[in-house]
C-alpha cells in the first residue's frame, strides 16, 4: 500500500523519539522524497534506522537512509522466497525420486 501522510507522521513521531530533531520546514521536503513508499516498508524502515543510529546528526540525510532500509528490506525479502522456492523444489523433487524407487520395487 502506497505511503499516506498518517503513516508518515508515526514515521516522523518514531524518529523524532529517537533523538532526531525535526524542523518543521523539513517535513514537507522529506514527504517528497518518500512519498512514493510502500507503507509497510517505510515503517520497517524507520524502525530499522533507529535501531542503528544511537546518534543523529544535522548532516545526515534521512529520507536517503530511510530508502537505503527499504533497498536492503526488499532484497532480504526477495532472497528468503528465493530460498523458500529452492527448498520446495528440493522437496518435491526428493518426493518424485521416492515415489518413482517405489513404483520401481
Amino acid at each position: 500500500m502506497k505511503l499516506i501522510k498518517k503513516t508518515f507522521s508515526q514515521g516522523l513521531a518514531v524518529l523524532s523519539t529517537c533523538g532526531l530533531k525535526i524542523e518543521k520546514a523539513q517535513i514537507e521536503v522529506w514527504w517528497e522524497l518518500v512519498k512514493d513508499l510502500d507503507d509497510d516498508y517505510f515503517v520497517n524502515s524507520v524502525l530499522e534506522v533507529c535501531k542503528e543510529h544511537k546518534t543523529f546528526w544535522a548532516t545526515d540525510n534521512v529520507p536517503a537512509l530511510i530508502r537505503g532500509k527499504v533497498v536492503r528490506l526488499k532484497q532480504n525479502e526477495r532472497f528468503k522466497q528465493m530460498v523458500e522456492a529452492h527448498e520446495q523444489r528440493h522437496v518435491e523433487e526428493r518426493k518424485a525420486r521416492g515415489a518413482i524407487s517405489q513404483r520401481a520395487s
